[in-house]
């Protein structure tokens, strides 16, 4: 069965490996994303972390009224240490009807690992028909992305982000 408008799940790495341009490229890349499904009429779910605990969850609203509390949302961060929680929250959400086929898009430098049995639960839902999309922030050698998206695009051009390299 598929959806003309299938639901999206945001999840944005504020760990301190994300700290500064990182994170601002992740939020950017998350933003357009949310624009892109506001046009779409797509319900949006976000979730924020770093350490473990830390994580923030706001379903957002891409009305008039729903533009504060999505900004307050990206506007926080936590720069602790790296804890994947969130994405055990993610399955969870996939659990539930009103979410069972959403798109996943992860924003990261992917400086994590999923384990086995997480790798094996994720590989469940994509077989229903959940999609997981990696946006790898950096390079790092190997990425958590790598076992469990289906695509993963990477965001690497730091010296244009900077200003740097433009008088070639």
């Amino acid at each position: 069965r598929h959806k003309m408008a299938r639901e999206l799940i945001l999840v944005i790495d504020t760990s301190g490996s994300m700290h500064g341009l990182p994170e601002t490229v992740a939020k950017a890349v998350v933003l357009q994303a949310l624009r892109t499904a506001q046009s779409e009429k797509r319900r949006c779910y976000a979730l924020a972390y770093s350490g473990p605990g830390q994580v923030l969850e706001h379903e957002l609203s891409l009305t008039a009224e729903g533009i504060a509390p999505l900004l307050a949302f990206l506007g926080q961060s936590f720069h602790g240490g790296t804890d994947i929680g969130a994405v055990h929250r993610v399955m969870e959400l996939l659990e539930r009807e009103d979410w069972r086929k959403a798109d996943v898009l992860l924003a990261t430098d992917g400086q994590w690992v999923a384990d086995a049995a997480l790798q094996s639960r994720i590989a469940a839902t994509q077989a229903g028909g959940t999609r997981f999309h990696g946006i790898q922030i950096g390079v790092s050698g190997a990425s958590g992305l790598t076992p469990i998206c289906d695509h993963i695009h990477t965001f690497s051009e730091w010296a244009s982000m900077l200003g740097r390299g433009a008088a070639n």
